[in-house]
């Protein structure tokens, strides 16, 4: 017994349910079925009123009482008075409503409240709203669909997308509804006998005309220009070396992300739904361009920082590298002459440092593997255009400490390669070559040719200052390697020699 019981009233709830959604659904269709049950009913209760009070007798001329009985009952003032209190408190309670919405909305507008009410409950004619250059019209701005939400029809133009949110939270992307017809279906539309919608959809436009049907409070979050988007701006930032280096007149082209889709006729901005949600929910308050501004300076911000200012202001080419070379080779040139070699010339290779053109710049934000284009992506823009535009140190003057930083640096990066190191080697070597010539052979000339003697004594001199020479070589040898080494056994073996020259040949200077 109590299961039965568990069970009427489980089918009792789920009748009592459908019927409810059936009838209490915020949408057109569930409008138009209370404003038919609310019509039907009054009409019956007015009737079925009319009947108890005034039953129907049809006397001696049952026709004409047959007729005249509706107006006599219905409009009877025992009858009437009722249908006038019915009717007043029907409108109270609108009227209350009304108020009641208004002060929730802050419309300080019942008229408006009122309009909506008669549109959301009994599918009174619609309101109209048209989107269009990236905004509501201006005299749609005071519609119920604007202010409050749905139900309503909205008419999107093509160069617009917008996103309506229904009242559970779910997003609506609403495509331009205003398309482009073509000549061709112009003239099968003038041509062909179809049924109206069918001739609709031939031409490209959508089953209603040209609008979308929102459902009951569904509301406008945002309009999103599909046209390509024209922007500048200037960003300010340090070097990696400290220098403040201001970038003007940036100007760049995008739009919301599409995919890399074509444009075509109908559809001549094509985007993805996905990037219009990413733009309305995942971005701030302020307008979609703001995001692809913030991740401009963001990504031009981080190139400055980590470049120094040599990398992308100016190139050091062939003629720097050139003139960093001339003492270079008047030394090796002077090396030769003094030791009798023949005058060659010698054939460098330069090794610019590294600079960044401003191709590379560019290309950060067009690569596809770049992290730029991955962050525009996932909130929905596309950068179609960037140019580059003016460098500007905004220091008028840069601190010596800074120029001189600048030029260590520039130095640094000129001898970094492999090359450079090896001419570096060759140019000490060399120099340490002329101060040995200038140091044994020129010094003692001057001194021999400045004493008075023989041609014995000066001989003697020079082999003494030689012998002096190598015996310092000799302990630099014996101090590092031991006294077996190859070189130090050489060196040993020509002080031999000189000592035999000194002794035999010029004879002993003390004797």
């Amino acid at each position: 017994m109590y299961s039965i019981q568990r069970f009427v009233f489980a089918f009792f709830d789920l009748i009592a349910t459908t019927f409810s959604n059936w009838l209490f659904v915020i949408t057109q269709r569930g409008a138009a079925r209370r404003k038919w049950l609310l019509i039907l009913l009054g009409a019956f209760l007015w009737a079925f009123l009319a009947w108890k009070k005034h039953p129907p007798i049809l006397g001696m001329e049952p026709l004409r009482n047959f007729i005249e009985y509706p107006f006599v009952a219905l409009f009877a003032a025992d009858v009437f008075r009722h249908v006038l209190i019915a009717g007043t408190v029907f409108w109270l309670a609108y009227r209350i409503a009304a108020i009641y919405l208004d002060d929730i909305f802050e419309l300080n507008n019942v008229n408006i409240a009122e309009r909506f009410i008669r549109q959301a409950a009994l599918a009174s004619q619609y309101n109209v709203i048209e989107i269009r250059d990236g905004e509501v019209a201006q005299r749609d701005k005071l519609s119920p669909i604007f202010l409050i939400g749905g139900p309503g029809m909205v008419r999107v133009h093509l160069e617009n997308a917008a996103l309506f949110e229904k009242i559970d939270g779910e997003a609506h992307v609403i495509s331009p509804s205003v398309r482009i017809t073509s000549d061709k279906n112009r003239n099968n539309k003038k041509n062909q006998s179809a049924s109206p919608a069918k001739e609709r959809e031939n031409n490209g436009q959508s089953p209603s005309d040209g609008v979308e049907i929102l459902e009951g409070f569904e509301r406008l979050r945002s309009v999103i220009d599909l046209r390509d988007q024209f922007e500048d701006l200037s960003v300010k930032a340090r070097t990696r070396d400290g220098i403040n280096i201001e970038i003007k007149d940036v100007r760049y082209v995008f739009s919301v992300y599409r995919d890399y889709r074509q444009p075509t006729l109908s559809r001549p901005y094509p985007f993805q739904k996905e990037a219009v949600e990413n733009l309305v929910f995942e971005q701030s308050k302020q307008h979609w361009s703001n995001t692809m501004r913030g991740l401009i300076k963001r990504r031009l911000n981080e190139f400055i920082s980590e470049r120094s200012l040599s990398e992308f202001l100016a190139a050091i080419n062939i003629p720097e590298l050139e003139q960093d070379r001339a003492e270079e080779m008047r030394i090796q040139q002077s090396a030769d002459r003094l030791a009798g070699a023949v005058n060659t010339q010698q054939q460098f290779t330069y090794e610019a440092p590294i600079f960044t053109p401003r191709s590379e710049l560019t290309n950060i934000f067009y690569d596809f593997t770049s992290e730029f284009t991955k962050d525009a992506k996932e909130v929905g823009v596309e950068m179609r255009w960037i140019g580059v535009g003016t460098w500007i140190t905004s220091d008028k003057i840069i601190p010596e400490q800074h120029v001189k930083a600048w030029r260590i640096t520039r130095d640094n990066i000129m001898r970094s390669g492999e090359q450079a190191l090896t001419d570096l080697e060759g140019k000490s070597r060399n120099i340490a070559l002329v101060g040995l010539i200038q140091d044994t052979i020129i010094g003692s000339n001057h001194y021999i040719n400045s004493e008075e003697g023989d041609d014995a004594i000066a001989l003697r001199k020079i082999v003494e200052t030689y012998r002096v020479k190598l015996r310092s070589a000799l302990d630099i040898y014996e101090q590092s390697d031991g006294t077996r080494s190859p070189e130090a056994r050489r060196l040993r073996s020509v002080l031999e020699q000189l000592a035999r020259v000194s002794y035999r040949w010029l004879g002993d200077a003390n004797g």
